[in-house]
């Protein structure tokens, strides 16, 4: 049943699946066809050419077939990657309830708030991320024979690519690195991630069976499939595939180095999106990559995927992308103080927001994630059902949100490393404002001055106590802004 032509199937598969089904009585008449096309089989053919009398045994006949059939490929038209084939079997994918909740998901969190075109999702991505995971592993497995990769590999790192970012929360990045750590401090997306690809196997009929009739080895397989969404602490711990297979594992989220495919499409994506150049070609570095035995003397001694040291600049092109996204977009100022303040508006709604899990149970926002069905239905929603709420047990957080909304939002405020040092000496319990790490360098550096730079302390002690995103800057509520030692602004 794992034929490369999607539109036949054997009459003896067939016969056995129906079988198994329970439809035995209609099974022997399967048996006797060698090949049966899918565009022949409807209710007429079963009728006429199977001698199927009843209208509802052939209604069930054609159901039950239909779900494991080996369907065609499909075709999504993408504006970053154009027209991208992908396998039936992650198309099947694609159609669950579990995935089609990234489609509910900011890729950026609150960015689309400050950039209009950042609108973006994950639900797009991820399916970007595992087609670039195909299209990387079908090039070494057609530029290097030797390496011995076959269709079951080719299909795990594809459903790996996919389902990468299922686990993401509310606002992506807001809710793991800002909200969780909040409530606990070893939960990470990638844990969630593994477990909410676990929930999508157990919860969808048939997908399963179709995993089995396109060749998968459940076991062995789905265990390949989870180390490559999250890797093992130690490589000697993978299961998955063998030691000589390992550079099978820095396709999808490659711990090695960072260059990999979640990568080449979130900065492609991310571009496109912000409006922010991209030089990076993707494509170029994928035609390019072999995969190499790196020097015992110079490395580990096992293969990794490299490129040609022509590339190089190709290679620098996609760090400093990195690092101006970043700069300009994903820890913009505003970005940062609008996500301040939807985490804090979570906070208060926490334990006020219910969502129903498994076995009718109910879950708080920070408990969800320890529950798959709960946290099937948890997405960027969340924050429209505390915008428009009207319990009073949500009138913080609302106001905190309707103040996003109506762009009220705290200030940023730039200090003199005077303030920081005025508060570091005077110690008087929990200071008014948390200085940030640099800060702290700059003071074991100039320790000798620190007495001299004290005056800005008396312009900080009315402030409240705050949190800080950035070297140097602060979070302040508007009308907290101190004297003349400080430049403020709200952009």
């Amino acid at each position: 049943m794992a034929s490369e032509d999607y539109g036949e199937m054997s009459g003896e598969d067939i016969c056995e699946y129906l079988r198994e089904k329970g439809l035995e009585k209609w099974a022997d008449a399967f048996n006797e066809k060698p090949v049966i096309k899918q565009l022949e089989l409807d209710d007429d053919f079963l009728a006429k050419k199977m001698g199927i009398d009843q209208p509802e045994d052939r209604q069930k006949i054609l159901d039950s077939i239909f779900k494991i059939w080996p369907a065609a490929p499909k075709v999504f038209n993408d504006p970053i990657h154009g027209h991208m084939e992908l396998h039936p079997l992650l198309v099947k994918i694609i159609d669950t309830p579990q995935f089609q909740r990234l489609r509910y998901i900011k890729q950026l969190g609150a960015g689309y708030l400050v950039y209009p075109g950042a609108s973006h999702n994950r639900f797009e991505h991820s399916i970007g991320v595992g087609y670039l995971a195909g299209e990387l592993v079908k090039a070494l497995k057609e530029k290097q024979p030797k390496l011995d990769i076959n269709k079951r590999d080719i299909l795990c790192v594809q459903i790996a690519g996919l389902c990468h970012d299922l686990g993401h929360g509310p606002f992506s990045h807001l809710f793991d690195a800002m909200f969780i750590p909040k409530k606990m401090k070893t939960w990470k997306h990638e844990d969630a991630s593994v477990e909410m690809f676990d929930h999508l196997v157990r919860s969808n009929e048939d997908l399963q069976r179709m995993m089995k009739a396109y060749g998968l080895n459940l076991t062995e397989d789905l265990e390949f499939i989870k180390e490559m969404i999250k890797p093992p602490e130690a490589k000697k711990k993978y299961k998955g595939r063998p030691e000589e297979k390992f550079f099978l594992y820095e396709i999808v989220n490659n711990k090695r180095n960072g260059i990999d495919v979640d990568k080449f499409d979130y900065f492609a994506r991310d571009s496109y999106h912000l409006g922010i150049k991209n030089n990076f070609d993707h494509g170029r570095f994928i035609k390019f990559a072999r995969v190499c035995e790196v020097d015992e003397q110079k490395g580990d001694g096992q293969k990794h995927i490299c490129t040609r040291d022509k590339e190089v600049n190709n290679l620098y092109d996609l760090f400093h992308t990195r690092y101006s996204l970043h700069r300009r977009a994903y820890q913009h100022n505003v970005v940062k103080i609008i996500e301040h303040m939807i985490t804090e508006a979570f906070l208060m709604a926490d334990e006020h927001i219910q969502i129903k899990g498994s076995g009718g149970e109910m879950f708080t926002l920070s408990t969800a994630i320890t529950d798959m069905e709960a946290y099937t239905k948890l997405t960027d929603c969340v924050f429209d059902q505390i915008l428009n709420s009207t319990e009073d047990n949500l009138r913080e957080a609302r106001e905190i949100l309707t103040k996003v909304v109506d762009r009220k939002h705290y200030r940023a405020g730039l200090c003199s490393f005077a303030c920081y040092y005025g508060l570091w000496d005077e110690g008087k319990g929990p200071p008014s404002i948390v200085w940030t790490s640099t800060a702290r360098k700059t003071i074991t550096k100039h320790s000798k001055s620190r007495e001299k730079r004290c005056r800005g302390f008396s312009q900080c002690t009315s402030l409240r106590r705050s949190s800080w995103f950035t070297a140097g800057r602060l979070i302040l509520k508007v009308g907290e802004l101190p004297g003349n030692n400080w430049n403020s602004g709200s952009k």
